[in-house]
């Protein structure tokens, strides 16, 4: 049985997520690494109906990171999900921009220069979209923290689900990593929330769809979001499986959303999965597994652990009276993850803040604290230390661009990979 949910107008949960939008959105930190070609691939997507970037030519032979050519065109090789999440958006900016552009000066002067900036030309450059990538994901993140809360507060009531949506959006690489650039951490994070959110609450046909969409869009965004996202379709089949019309629109939602894509990618690259997608990439032989797991729980500039303090309390989770199911499904996700992640050659993540591969595993992990949490009520001074740790080392990642420069400095991290063991220089300290 899940708690009773207290009764909230609309209006407040939008106001709070607005809030927590601008917030991220206003943090001054903010990058370009891999995802600097999704906000082209989505207006490619608005303007001309698909994802090839052929029209940004020069940007594309200057800015190759992230590309493949193929005989149909030049598209982006990571995920196309953010991309297309990001579309809709893009258009009413899009729009509205060239309806703008017409004002008296100088109030079309910003309408103007997104006109003139934002398409193939002389005054083209990537780096304009930096604050477009920022807004939409500190949007995408926000929305999807609203839902984890929701879903939280569905499982162990209020006070618990505020400590661990405190700690995911303040604490966590939601805020130190996945809104600083529009990465598919966060589009895929929000996805996987309102799926599990509609597959707690949702009782109608549409929101049966939704679940079926969003479940075949976070695939669509993140590979690693494949797991979570079967095991939330699987579990809501069962719990409506004596409504046919709520399966049929789960099941249909997903399998239209992921034919699509998978037509995409043979029309475009000749393989009905794109290569981003491939088990191949997953290399590392077992003992180097072993070193990479091991980093990615407790490096001093990627470990799980360290960025996030606060899941150490999920280890108390098979002592704990409470414990349901869905607590240890979502423990054993994340521990599957991480053990597909440490499987990839480059588990640091390359360029970025913190535990950025492992970091989708968060949301999970603090589910699975949530009966710890409750059974721990009375050590509200040891939670708080905590929750103030996460906070304190993810800080950095949003406001402090020296922290972004270790990457870098004084050697590049990918070179010298060391580095990540050096508990003299941890990123967070810069």
């Amino acid at each position: 049985m899940s708690a009773p949910a207290p009764q909230r107008r609309p209006w407040q949960l939008a106001l709070a997520t607005l809030a927590l939008t601008a917030f991220y959105a206003g943090a001054p930190v903010r990058v370009q690494t891999d995802s600097i070609w999704t906000i082209p691939t989505a207006l490619s997507l608005v303007r001309d109906g698909d994802a090839d970037l052929s029209e940004f030519g020069e940007a594309t032979r200057q800015t190759p990171h992230g590309l493949d050519t193929f005989s149909t065109g030049t598209f982006s090789s990571f995920p196309l999900g953010p991309a297309l999440l990001a579309a809709p958006l893009l258009f009413v900016v899009d729009h509205t921009a060239s309806l703008l552009s017409a004002l008296p000066a100088p109030l079309r002067a910003p309408f103007v220069r997104w006109c003139e900036r934002s398409r193939p030309g002389p005054d083209f450059k990537l780096s304009f979209f930096d604050t477009t990538e920022v807004i939409i994901a500190s949007l995408f993140v926000a929305l999807g923290v609203l839902a984890f809360f929701l879903f939280c507060e569905g499982l162990a009531g209020t006070p618990a689900a505020l400590i661990v949506t405190v700690v995911l959006a303040l604490g966590s690489p939601a805020l130190s990593t996945w809104t600083r650039a529009l990465w598919s951490h966060g589009p895929a994070f929000a996805c996987v929330a309102w799926a599990a959110l509609l597959t707690l609450r949702g009782t109608s046909v549409r929101s049966a769809l939704a679940v079926g969409v969003f479940t075949a869009l976070a695939v669509l965004c993140r590979p690693t979001a494949a797991l979570p996202a079967f095991v939330i379709g699987v579990t809501f089949l069962w719990l409506a499986r004596r409504s046919v019309s709520r399966c049929v629109a789960a099941t249909s939602g997903a399998l239209v959303v992921l034919g699509l894509w998978s037509w995409w990618s043979l029309r475009t690259s000749g393989s009905a999965i794109p290569s981003y997608y491939a088990p191949a990439r997953l290399e590392l032989t077992w003992s180097e597994w072993a070193n990479a797991l091991l980093g990615q729980l407790a490096s001093p500039s990627r470990g799980l652990f360290i960025y996030v303090p606060f899941l150490v309390i999920a280890a108390a989770l098979p002592w704990s009276p409470t414990r349901r199911p869905v607590h240890l499904a979502a423990a054993a996700l994340a521990i599957a993850h991480l053990l597909f992640t440490s499987r990839f050659p480059h588990w640091w993540g390359g360029h970025c803040y913190g535990p950025r591969l492992s970091s989708d595993a968060v949301p999970l992990l603090l589910v699975a604290t949530l009966p710890v949490i409750t059974a721990w009520r009375s050590s509200k001074a040891g939670l708080a230390v905590l929750v103030v740790a996460c906070l304190a080392v993810n800080l950095p990642g949003a406001f402090r661009w020296q922290t972004w420069d270790w990457s870098g400095q004084p050697v590049d991290v990918d070179t010298a990979p060391e580095r990540l063991w050096n508990w003299s220089d941890p990123q967070f300290l810069r």
